[in-house]
Order: structure tokens, then C-alpha cells, then sequence
């Protein structure tokens, strides 16, 4: 699949910049991710002239800071916050919505803080950016279909090790332990919730179109054909809430501080948001 989740020096071919802001314990994240890369293969593969190089970068958020490293049943959980009818709602749509895709998910197992995996997730966007979505993904299969949890350290060190992240397990753990990217991480969930960031998936291409919620591929096919005839902005993404502690490492852009330049959108260009409410996690 032609799809990189890192900046690109060579500037031959024009590039689409894709932030994409997840809490690794939430269905429709892992949802989200799946039909964006089921979508840039579909359009790839049917478009395969299209002046179309998708760079995606994964964006810490965490919809409850009350949870901890201490994992909770994640059934329990949900009923506590949602209610038992909204619970068992939200239960079916997403299990559904998985099947659809052949995934075979587990609604069941642990829920812990999505803090330690934010902090990976962002330190591998400073240091090694090819590995971070690798790195989610093998993470978000283990919570949604494995029944793990996100503050479980064995196996986020596993999987970083696994992909280069760090060269031995005891060099991640020994990470994990310190407070690296933790100022980093804190902050972005301070300045999207600023930024009108209340539930994800939320995506922002080109640092001006925003969608929230879950979205089909033939939506997101729709908005790359618009994408790939040369739309783009110099704006930094509103979504770009870390900033790497190295200066050196231009990596990610200064936050957006006034959000007006934001367009939300749906693919099929109405100036509002189209996703089910059911299709999203919020914050409190």
C-alpha cells in the first residue's frame, strides 16, 4: 500500500498531509484508521496516475483522564459511562461495523489509560515516524480483538521493539519509565480539546478540511479525488498539538491558535458534519 506516515524529503511527487487523532481505546479509532487505509488502497488501486501520496500521522487524545494504569472491566466501564441502553447501542454498532470488514472483534476484556500508548505513539513520531502506524496498529488489534489493554507495558514494548522502535525490551521499558514525551502528550490533549476536538476519529487533510466520526471508504475515496487535483494550504493542522522536544527535528508545525481556519466538511462537500452520533467517542 502506497502510504507513509512520515514526512517526506523528496518533494517529486505531491504529497497529502493526513492527521488523524485517536484514543487507542476507542472502537471507532481503530474503525476510523482501517477504512482510511482500505480507502487510499481503493483509490490507489483505481487511480493508480493520481498525484496522491498520502502521509498519515496519528494524534494522541484520551476521552477520560479519570482512567488509569489500573485496567477496569471494559463491558462495566462502558455501562457506567454510557448507560446500559446507550452502552449495548453503541456495543452492537461498533461489533457490527467490525464484522462488515472481517475483523473479529472482542467488546469485551480490560480498559486502562490510554496515556502510555500516547506517549509511544508520539515519541515515534519524532524519532521514527515509519514505525508509528505499524506500531497502532498491531496495539489497536491487540485491545479490539485480543481483549489487552492500552497501559499493559510488556506488551506496548513488545510491539515497539518488534517494529525498531527501541533496539531490546528492556531499552522500552526503561523508556516507559521515565516522563519523555509526557509534557508533549499533555499538552495535545489540552489544546485539541481548545481546538474543538470532542470526539475522534477526527481528520484533518491538507491542514484544512476536518471530518469527525467514523467514515465509510467511498467517502473518503470521494474526498481524495477532490484532494488529489492540488488543493492545499500552508496552515499548520489544528490537530498538530505535539511539538518534538529537539528542536533540531522540524517535525511537527507550532499548534494552530485560532481554529477559524478550519473547514468542517463531508466528503461530499456539505459545510456540515455527517457522522452518527453513534459513530463517534466523546468526551465527557
Amino acid at each position: 500500500m502506497r502510504t507513509r506516515n512520515h514526512f517526506r524529503s523528496d518533494l517529486m511527487i505531491p504529497t497529502v498531509k493526513i492527521d488523524v487523532t485517536i484514543d487507542i481505546n476507542c472502537p471507532f479509532s481503530y474503525l476510523g484508521v482501517l477504512h482510511l487505509l482500505s480507502a487510499i488502497e481503493k483509490y490507489h488501486t483505481s487511480q493508480p496516475n493520481a498525484n496522491f501520496e498520502p502521509i498519515i500521522r496519528l494524534l494522541p487524545y484520551n476521552l477520560d483522564e479519570n482512567l488509569t494504569e489500573r485496567p477496569l472491566p471494559r463491558a462495566e466501564y462502558r455501562k457506567q459511562r454510557l448507560g446500559l441502553e446507550r452502552a449495548a447501542l453503541a456495543e452492537k454498532n461498533f461489533m457490527d461495523k467490525f464484522a462488515a470488514i472481517g475483523v473479529d472483534a472482542n467488546s469485551g476484556g480490560l480498559i486502562s489509560s490510554p496515556h502510555l500508548f500516547n506517549r509511544i505513539l508520539t515519541h515515534a513520531l519524532f524519532i521514527a515516524p515509519e514505525t508509528q502506524l505499524p506500531i497502532a496498529l498491531q496495539l489497536f488489534h491487540a485491545i479490539h480483538v485480543d481483549a489487552r489493554h492500552p497501559s499493559d507495558r510488556a506488551l506496548i514494548a513488545d510491539a515497539a521493539v518488534e517494529h525498531g522502535l527501541f533496539p531490546t525490551i528492556t531499552k522500552a521499558m526503561l523508556w516507559m519509565d521515565r516522563d519523555e514525551c509526557d509534557a508533549q502528550v499533555r499538552r495535545a490533549y489540552v489544546t485539541a480539546r481548545r481546538l474543538g476536538v470532542t470526539g475522534v476519529p477526527f481528520y484533518v487533510f491538507e491542514d484544512r478540511w476536518a471530518l469527525s466520526g467514523l467514515h465509510g471508504v467511498e467517502e473518503f475515496v470521494s474526498l481524495f479525488d477532490k484532494l488529489s487535483r492540488g488543493t492545499s494550504s500552508s496552515t499548520p493542522s489544528p490537530t498538530t498539538t505535539v511539538s518534538s522536544p529537539e528542536p533540531r527535528k522540524p517535525l511537527i508545525p507550532s499548534p494552530l491558535s485560532n481554529p477559524a481556519s478550519l473547514s468542517i466538511v463531508s466528503p461530499s462537500s456539505t459545510l456540515s458534519p455527517t457522522t452518527d452520533p453513534t459513530d463517534t467517542d466523546q468526551s465527557e
